[in-house]
């Protein structure tokens, strides 16, 4: 009954971890292919070559303001990882538990 409880408590919190692992996963890779076209608008900013108005787009404020955002985005995307990782984890150990518990309630149904 303890590894029912133990199942029953990992599936509900299920659907929480996996809808914010998508959502920040979503949000991070986004912002990640907007990072080219955000830097094109910086460039387009500026006069003079090419290599000048890249080298001054990548330390404008607003560019660097959205490198920001990414990075703040990565590491929700990468904690919103670890805890879905973890709840793999906890399954596979519910499920293991839950084996244990049948060949053991097998091996004893024979003794007898």
């Amino acid at each position: 009954m303890q590894e029912q409880n133990i199942f029953n408590n990992i599936l509900r919190g299920s659907s929480v971890v996996l809808e914010n692992y998508a959502e920040k996963r979503t949000v991070y890779e986004n912002l990640q292919d907007m990072l080219k076209p955000v830097l094109a608008q910086c460039v387009a900013k500026y006069t003079g070559s090419e290599a000048k108005k890249e080298k001054q787009a990548l330390a404008d404020p607003e560019y660097l303001q959205f490198l920001d955002g990414l990075a703040e985005a990565r590491r929700g995307y990468h904690l919103a990882w670890a805890k879905y990782e973890n709840l793999k984890t906890q399954l596979a150990v519910a499920q293991s538990m839950n084996k244990i518990k049948v060949v053991e309630m097998k091996s004893n149904t024979f003794k007898t």
